[in-house]
């Protein structure tokens, strides 16, 4: 069966605080959806062009979930902590 894939790349941090407030309630809403992180990192080294700061890697169990967590009101509720 097919697995949905998450790469996050964040190429700039503007604020920790509102990254780790949406981090925290985030997290608990992709991990409802099935979600297993395989790397969260800022030791990223690039072999070309410029690395990201920050990369995310996580499995789904189905690709739906992964849109289906994007979409729903508690992730999109946790996303805008960002703005």
């Amino acid at each position: 069966m097919a697995k949905g894939i998450l790469v996050a790349l964040y190429r700039k941090i503007h604020d920790q605080d509102k990254l780790t407030a949406y981090a925290t309630d985030a997290a608990p809403v992709m991990k409802g959806q099935g979600i297993r992180f395989f790397a969260r990192t800022t030791n990223i080294q690039s072999l070309k062009g410029l690395a990201p700061v920050r990369a995310v890697v996580g499995e789904f169990p189905i690709p739906e979930a992964v849109v289906a967590t994007y979409h729903s009101k508690e992730y999109q509720e946790a996303l805008s902590k960002l703005d």
